[in-house]
């Protein structure tokens, strides 16, 4: 059964090369993807996601505050945050949230798979 898997990313490039990333993968099922943290937390409980891959600066409500509302309704999903910061207050923040793990944006594409797998 592949893993689901939803992205909630602002950055077109970033939200649509991720996507195409996942679509690549025969052991990952893309779902819907979310340009914004309200939106995301609408639709997510629904769709039902083994991984969220989140973005922790969204216009609107952060990342970090996405989790903490999603997490109560869906809480077997793990958050994979995406970020540019690294050994950042916010990363921390994310963790505490509710997040399982986080990645930076450099991050080569065979471990961002990898990393989505090792969450699941």
């Amino acid at each position: 059964m592949p893993i689901k898997v939803s992205i909630v990313e602002d950055l077109v490039e970033v939200r649509e090369g991720l996507a195409d990333l996942i679509r690549s993968d025969k052991e990952l099922l893309m779902l819907e993807n979310f340009d914004n943290a309200e939106l995301a937390a609408e639709k997510l409980p629904a769709l039902q996601a083994d991984i969220v891959i989140m973005d922790i600066n969204l216009p609107g409500m952060s990342g970090i505050d996405c989790i903490k509302l999603i997490k109560k309704e869906c809480p077997g999903a793990q958050f994979m945050m995406f970020t540019v910061y690294e050994n950042d207050e916010k990363v921390l923040q994310a963790l505490q949230a509710g997040a399982t793990g986080y990645l930076l944006k450099r991050t080569k594409p065979e471990r961002i798979l990898e990393s989505i797998k090792e969450l699941n």
